[in-house]
């Protein structure tokens, strides 16, 4: 047999011979001083919130207030109220204080107003708020500027082997519980995580560029066999592999249907993945540093902030179980999460999320729930088996809390659940009720809707309801109404319910913006009569349903710039059950 000759050389870019491997590097960081700017830019912005997370957070908690604790002092002495309950305790700011609001800060309510308009949109099918879309394809167009720029990629598809290193610490950061960037912004972890998944997504389409290109180049130069044969081909082939299952395994019907298998396969493949990184190019290693680092940070502030206490659990009906911890004095705000693991047959094996139903509440305060509550619906294996348990006690361990509300001070606020997200509107008006009781001096007026299929579905959390209810009317400063909107009026009504004041139970189902436009109005009192005035702010806050929660965002975004401003702006947050 002939021997066939030497292989032949696969020309680089014209111009970029012997320039790869710094040019392209160079594009990789300006991709990342790009997205750390931005970042960097919106921190700036969101630092406000940020100081008054922390102020509050000391107020409350003092030093404890990095996690969970247990207070082991001895028990207060009961504290009187009455000055709270007759008014004396805090002064009643009357809407006039919002009428002689400076230009500038008429003109800055109108702009937020704007902006909200524009971005708070919420698109039906895609689940991502314009706003979030126009972060996302500034994104991608800032990646693909990179990676087009002064770039060959027919001959040469080295930039964007380069491009996918960038990723690598942004999907880090944007994947952790404990990230950096969620704490410095003063939001959930779950609001960036969008941004990983699709980070992820394009560091995949970046790498199938990558090799892609390089295999055609084999093939159209008759070296296809050194696919097989080359340790670095066959080693970028296993890299692309690896990444493809994390894709494949990261789909939304794995992560709702089989979300133990999503995590063990998730973490499992990208050390994996890293191995094979490493192993196919040694310009790996500065990008992982900063994963590793992300992920690490994760990992010791929830190894801190791990707490294993008694709980007592109790099971409304077969649809619903409480949760309660009572040896847990603070350290949560009401309407956070933490993810339970309790120590009982095979659901020690598991760890889920569940939602804080309460404020914490003072030792001397008998008449409150003492320690944390937990609500957990039924809806798969784990919950019904903790359900099925029964009344017990049982070890539980808690990694959080996350999450949570965080919005400035409010004159009205409006609160809207769907079926279980009522855990989380509970949360937060126990958490509000607890403000004023404290000595807020804006918030002034609470709307709170739970759209719910029954009556029965109502008796799970009557019982905190009313003490609630009865908390809020017994400070004659602060007007609580409760609107609850029953699917089907079958089954009893509670008995409890019946002593809720200012409680309207019917089977309509108002439209979220006819709930609102009532919340925008306010009005002054002189000796003209009654005219329009500035108002001190709306609050939003809507737990359910996709549909539900875009409705609730696209009402608020629907609000006319003018008219956001006049009443002082409008805020809303929303939270999902998706994955």
């Amino acid at each position: 047999m002939s021997d066939p000759g030497a292989a032949p050389n696969i020309p680089a870019p014209p111009g970029q011979q012997d320039n790869t491997y710094i040019i392209d590097p160079q594009y990789a960081l300006i991709f990342t001083y790009t997205w750390v700017s931005v970042a960097a830019a919106a921190v700036l912005y969101r630092s406000p919130k940020l100081y008054r997370r922390f102020r509050n957070a000391w107020k409350r908690d003092g030093i404890h207030g990095w996690g969970l604790y247990e207070d082991l002092s001895p028990s207060p002495v009961e504290e009187e109220k009455e000055s709270l309950m007759n008014g004396a305790a805090i002064k009643r700011t009357d809407s006039v204080r919002w009428v002689s609001v400076s230009p500038p800060v008429r003109l800055l309510r109108a702009v937020e107003a704007v902006f909200r308009n524009a971005f708070g949109w919420e698109v039906k099918y895609v689940r991502l708020s314009v706003g979030q879309l126009f972060l996302l394809v500034g994104f991608v167009l800032t990646l693909l500027l990179c990676l087009t720029q002064n770039s060959e990629l027919l001959l040469n598809s080295n930039r964007a082997g380069f491009m996918v290193l960038s990723l690598i610490p942004p999907v880090f950061l944007l994947s952790t519980k404990n990230s950096f960037l969620a704490f410095l912004l003063s939001i959930g972890y779950e609001k960036l995580n969008f941004l990983h998944r699709w980070a992820g997504r394009m560091m995949f389409v970046l790498a199938c560029v990558h090799g892609g290109l390089w295999i055609n180049n084999r093939v159209i130069n008759g070296q296809a066999s050194l696919l097989l044969t080359e340790d670095k081909e066959r080693r970028g082939i296993a890299t692309i592999s690896v990444l493809f299952l994390i894709v494949l395994t990261s789909i939304r019907p794995i992560r709702i249907f089989a979300w133990q298998f999503f995590f063990a396969s998730h973490v499992s493949l990208y050390v994996a993945w890293f191995v094979c990184l490493n192993y196919h190019t040694p310009y790996a290693v500065p990008w992982i540093f900063p994963a590793l680092a992300f992920y690490g940070w994760d990992i010791a502030v929830r190894m801190l902030r791990f707490r294993i206490k008694d709980a007592n659990l109790l099971p409304v009906d077969d649809q619903m179980t409480l949760v309660h911890i009572p040896d847990a004095s603070g350290g949560w705000r009401g309407g956070q999460h933490v993810r339970l693991r309790i120590f009982a047959g095979t659901q020690a094996f598991q760890a889920h999320p569940l939602t804080i139903i309460n404020s914490p509440a003072p030792r001397s305060d008998k008449a409150r729930t003492q320690g944390m509550l937990l609500g957990a619906r039924v809806n798969g294996d784990w919950t019904l088996a903790l359900n099925r348990l029964g009344k017990t006690r049982a070890w539980v361990m808690l990694d959080g809390p996350y999450g949570g509300v965080n919005m400035s001070p409010k004159e009205r606020v409006l609160l809207i659940a769907g079926g279980c997200g009522v855990t989380f509107t509970l949360g937060v008006l126990d958490e509000l009720i607890t403000g004023v009781e404290n000595g807020d001096r804006r918030l002034r007026e609470i709307e709170w809707v739970w759209y719910i299929r029954s009556y029965d579905c109502v008796g799970w959390f009557v019982a905190q309801l009313q003490s609630l209810a009865l908390r809020a009317h017994a400070m004659p400063f602060l007007d609580l109404r409760v609107r609850i909107f029953l699917t089907c009026p079958c089954g009893d009504p509670p008995e409890m319910l019946a002593s809720i004041p200012d409680c309207v139970v019917n089977t309509d189902k108002p439209k979220i913006e006819d709930l609102l436009a009532p919340m925008l109005d306010f009005e002054v009192e002189d000796g003209e009569g009654r005219r329009p005035a500035m108002g001190g702010g709306v609050g939003v806050a809507a737990c359910g349903p996709e549909t539900l929660v875009r409705h609730a965002q696209n009402a608020v975004a629907a609000i006319s710039p003018a008219r956001a401003a006049r009443c002082g702006g409008v805020e809303v947050h929303a939270e999902r059950f998706n994955l």
